[in-house]
């Protein structure tokens, strides 16, 4: 098996399901960094598993779902949905998809870019009603590195680059489960690339788009016009030069909270 497969095997199996934070050492590097919904988690011990400690808490059947996963033997990328009962929330349930770019430096993993659907989560976890789980992916464990592509990664940064990522079927965070897909509008002036991983045809990628908030989530009307941060993580499929769909997840909860937080300033 592919060594950087095998410790992403381990994290899904071992360490999440169910949650054993024991096996974590053999994991995840001390120096471990998580980047998600514009937060940074940095360090092992002091940082990435106080709140992995909270979040198993209050989920102690957390599972996880793997949909797809390839990797270019440096960086490996997997789509995925996270499903839990909150103990918190009254024992409902939630299921919810992300995207994840892990990084490793050939014994543990030393970094990950995620982005994963908390809008929906909460969504589920206030009304009680959970969004169905889709299949799994037949055995993801049996991918071998591919080589990187830099015709993919180029033709994928330049189309997130541009801001829009207009042209190409999107579909984004839970469009398949649920009808509620408020979006974000960003009036974008910047895009910044955090990480990727290309191999031929196809790239998972981790970006910050930065620009004026336009409207599309509730409750943030007020907000119109403010500077916005918003985090996107996806895997956009490329035939020749161009890409031509993408499957993405981003910060909308992160990203309402902050709207909300600069409106009382």
């Amino acid at each position: 098996m592919d060594p950087l497969v095998q410790l992403v095997q381990r994290f899904c199996t071992e360490y999440l399901g169910p949650p054993n934070l024991a096996v974590a050492p053999q994991i995840f590097d001390p120096r471990y960094r998580l980047h998600v919904g514009g937060h940074e988690l940095a360090g092992l011990d002091d940082a990435y598993l106080p709140v992995a400690r909270r979040l198993f808490e209050d989920n102690p059947t957390f599972a996880i779902t793997v949909h797809d996963l390839f990797t270019d033997g440096t960086s490996l990328a997997f789509r995925f949905s996270s499903s839990s009962t909150s103990l918190r929330r009254g024992a409902r349930r939630a299921v919810w998809g992300g995207v994840i770019l892990f990084t490793s430096n050939g014994h543990h993993l030393t970094e990950a870019w995620l982005e994963e659907v908390f809008f929906g989560r909460e969504r589920q976890l206030r009304t009680g009603l959970p969004d169905e789980l889709a299949l799994s992916h037949p055995d993801p464990w049996v991918m071998v590195a591919e080589p990187g592509d830099l015709r993919t990664e180029n033709a994928v940064r330049g189309w997130l680059c541009d801001g829009k990522m207009t042209g190409v079927p999107v579909l984004m965070d839970n469009a398949l489960t649920s009808e509620t897909v408020e979006q974000p509008v960003l009036d974008v002036t910047s895009v910044t690339v955090n990480a990727m991983c290309a191999i031929e045809n196809r790239a998972a990628f981790h970006v910050t788009q930065q620009g004026a908030y336009l409207g599309g989530l509730p409750g943030c009307a007020g907000a119109f016009g403010t500077w916005a941060q918003r985090n996107l993580a996806g895997i956009a499929e490329v035939e020749g030069h161009a890409v031509v769909e993408a499957r993405i997840f981003s910060d909308r909860l992160d990203l309402s909270r902050r709207l909300l937080a600069r409106r009382q300033m």
